[in-house]
């Protein structure tokens, strides 16, 4: 979530809702905020749920 796009703030607010509703469900959630070091931060993770949109 977040990016270094124009739609950063769009993002973030996508990511927190999906937070939530996950949270609501149960699931062990954390939020990755995209930015240059994106890599290291997928080392840590075992899934990943990606929405995209934008222009």
């Amino acid at each position: 979530m977040g990016g270094l796009s124009s739609e950063r703030e769009i993002s973030l607010s996508t990511g927190n809702s999906v937070m939530e509703a996950m949270t609501r469900k149960g699931l062990k959630a954390f939020p990755i905020d995209v930015d240059r070091n994106i890599a290291n931060a997928l080392r840590e993770i075992d899934l990943a749920f990606i929405a995209l949109h934008g222009t």
